[in-house]
């Protein structure tokens, strides 16, 4: 009886164990089908199910611009962010510049915008940097610390993550949310060029394994010194896929125009790549001061034939639009995006959070008391005070409205 007992109890135990190898076996084999690619003119993932993207930009993280973030000089807007932070250099010490930009990335942006940004039902959220985020003292490619962690929790949270190069070396458009206005110097520069594409391809090797990125934005509205897109950029754009491509990435690469459709060339022509996507920005300037039924009107005309210019070059490949916003104009909201999806258009707006107080900028506006930093006026512990006050949660409120237009287009 007791030998009888004691086989049962044998038997159970090792059936348990097998369970629970089996089970973590299982858990093991899981694929993760998150990556991306492009199949048939869409964005599908690795079990062939099309993905539409419904984003938001993190403007303002890594790249600040004066007419939306909480810092000023002398009063004014900041002219550019390389400038704010040479202003910084020559008052304080290289450790206290690193603690007071520390403060506002740390406060600009943490854990909850995620958790906010995936409970808005968005899925895609596009990380503008610069290439002085990733520089390290000795001018390398080598701090990866604020990407690994934005990446890290896009992951946790099943939220694609587009990596944006907003700012090129020696700068691709001259303009502030370049970070530097110095000058055009990236497309006529072989140095400049060089470092970039070095840039992409430390990022690639760094990244090329997680499927959660959903792909590389080479350049944020490279206009040159023509204003618009042309061959010289379509050049650099070959480059810089080649050299992705022999590094043994295939993640999606997103090619923008500016800032008509016909900026773009016909891809199997020029860019004989897999995954190409290509991304165009529509910002509807004139309407932005008129009422609504006569901006509505307006407006309608704008979209219908961006589309239609899209439609006539017939790219055979995913367009997404980058970044767009249709102010005020709360029936131009609403017509935008049921034709972006209508279309099978992607979107991602800009942007998450703006200082300005009730403005359509943003998910998320400053709230009457937010306060802004002077870099060259306000002492260290001032700014240090004020940056550290960035969280959402605490200066910022939610912009039902445009909350309210994101959902209902879900």
């Amino acid at each position: 009886m007791k030998r009888r007992l004691l086989f049962l109890i044998l038997l159970v135990m090792l059936v348990s164990i097998a369970m629970s190898l089996s089970a973590c076996k299982g858990e093991a084999e899981i694929p993760d089908n998150r990556k991306l690619s492009v199949v048939d003119s869409k964005i599908v993932n690795a079990i062939g199910e099309e993905i539409y993207i419904r984003g938001v930009n993190a403007g303002g993280y890594l790249i600040q611009e004066g007419w939306m973030c909480p810092t000023t000089s002398n009063g004014q807007n900041i002219i550019d962010q390389k400038t704010m932070i040479s202003v910084l250099e020559q008052r304080f010490d290289e450790q206290q510049v690193k603690n007071l930009l520390n403060a506002y990335e740390s406060n600009w942006w943490t854990e909850e915008d995620f958790d906010n940004i995936k409970a808005s039902g968005l899925n895609t959220i596009r990380l503008p940097f610069w290439y002085m985020n990733l520089e390290d003292s000795e001018g390398e490619i080598t701090n990866f610390s604020r990407l690994d962690w934005f990446i890290d929790k896009c992951d946790e949270r099943d939220l694609y993550v587009i990596l944006d190069l907003h700012g090129a070396y020696g700068s691709q458009n001259g303009k502030d949310h370049s970070g530097d206005t110095s000058g055009i110097n990236l497309f006529d520069s072989e140095e400049n060029r060089s470092k970039t594409i070095n840039l992409w391809v430390e990022i690639s090797s760094r990244y090329k394994e997680r499927n959660i990125v959903a792909g590389y934005d080479l350049l944020n509205e490279p206009e040159g010194n023509a204003g618009t897109t042309g061959p010289i950029q379509w050049v650099f754009y070959r480059e810089v896929c080649q050299a992705i491509r022999d590094n043994g990435d295939e993640h999606i690469i997103f090619l923008e125009g500016v800032w008509e459709a016909n900026s773009m060339p016909n891809p199997e022509e020029v860019f004989p790549f897999s995954n190409i996507v290509y991304e165009f920005h529509e910002y509807n300037w004139p309407i932005s001061n008129l009422g609504t039924e006569e901006g509505l009107t307006l407006h309608q005309e704008f979209v219908d034939t961006k589309i239609n210019n899209y439609q006539e070059e017939d790219f055979q490949i995913p367009i997404i639009i980058g970044e767009f916003n249709v102010f005020s104009n709360i029936p131009a909201w609403e017509y935008t995006l049921s034709e972006y999806e209508k279309e099978g258009i992607g979107w991602i707006f800009w942007t998450y959070k703006v200082k300005n107080h009730e403005s359509n900028w943003g998910l998320y506006y400053g709230t009457q008391e937010l306060e802004e930093a002077d870099v060259s006026l306000d002492s260290y512990d001032e700014i240090l005070r004020k940056w550290s006050l960035l969280k959402t949660s605490e200066s910022f409120i939610l912009n039902d409205t445009l909350a309210g237009l994101i959902d209902s287009s879900k």
